[in-house]
């Protein structure tokens, strides 16, 4: 984003960051944050655009501050750090909820969660996931097939998991779990993680 530079000196123009209409300024402590607004406002109001007052904030490094669904922070050790916003992080969680709650067949639920898990993990292969695991849902999701597959006392299911054994005995306990297990572990594929520098220190 071009805001007049003729209203600050070389030395302390500020750094913006604009993705469509939402945009990041990085300044210096002793930044005049009111010029900033008001030269930010002047620049959208020459093209009949306003500063939507209630998505604005103002924050320290340290406190952190949200933005395109990740979170950034200055940590205690003056490590930058990028993490999932907890909107983001609560939305992706939603979503696999609903999507298995959503009454269409299992393989399709499934197709559909490997794929929002497959581009959520993509999004935010930079950041730092130590504390975004989705371990709990992944248990969670064994635990509803696991009883979705005992209701499942029809003559469909036994021939579907005949055809699975090649006509040897239908599969049961240990061997039923582990195939849970596989199902479970294709709606939640793991991506090549490249966390960079605002990542894992």
């Amino acid at each position: 984003m071009a805001i007049k530079p003729r209203l600050f000196a070389q030395n302390e123009s500020p750094r913006g960051i604009r993705y469509a209409d939402d945009a990041v300024f990085i300044l210096k402590p002793d930044a005049d944050l009111k010029r900033l607004r008001a030269d930010i406002g002047e620049f959208l109001k020459s093209r009949g655009l306003k500063i939507n007052e209630a998505k604005t904030k103002v924050s320290k490094a340290r406190d952190g501050f949200d933005f395109l669904g990740w979170r950034f922070r200055v940590n205690s050790r003056g490590v930058f750090k990028s993490t999932p916003s907890s909107e983001n992080y609560a939305g992706i969680k939603t979503k696999i909820k609903e999507t298995w709650k959503s009454g269409l067949s299992t393989e399709l639920r499934l197709k559909r969660i490997a794929a929002q898990v497959r581009g959520w993990r993509q999004y935010h292969k930079s950041c730092d996931m130590k504390k975004h695991s989705l371990w709990p849902h992944e248990n969670w999701m064994w635990h509803k097939l696991r009883a979705e597959k005992r209701r499942m006392a029809t003559i469909e299911a036994e021939k579907a998991l005949s055809m699975a054994t090649r006509g040897k005995t239908p599969i049961k306990g240990a061997a039923k779990r582990q195939l849970t297990s596989e199902q479970v572990r294709k709606a939640f594929p793991s991506v090549p993680w490249k966390v960079n520098g605002l990542g894992i220190d």
